[in-house]
């Protein structure tokens, strides 16, 4: 699972914008592509979850697959 730190702000744009650039990233979606919704983010902020410590909760809950960008394009992760 890749994994990297992010600070926690309770701003909703720029917690959404950190969850959507870090579910890009390893995932090839969006937060919007992923759910959209405030409601869950707004309950991360409140518990202090960060950004990426959220993504990665959401990417198990729902079993989303890990891709990672190689000389080939992307690949499956791990």
């Amino acid at each position: 699972m890749p994994y990297e730190l992010s600070e926690w702000t309770d701003d909703f744009d720029e917690y959404r914008k950190a969850v959507s650039q870090y579910l890009k990233k390893y995932y090839c979606i969006t937060w919007h592509d992923a759910c959209g919704d405030e409601a869950p983010i707004r309950d991360a902020i409140q518990a202090k979850e960060t950004p990426t410590e959220f993504a990665e909760w959401w990417a198990t809950k729902y079993d989303l697959i890990e891709y990672t960008e190689g000389p080939y394009g992307l690949r499956r992760f791990g």
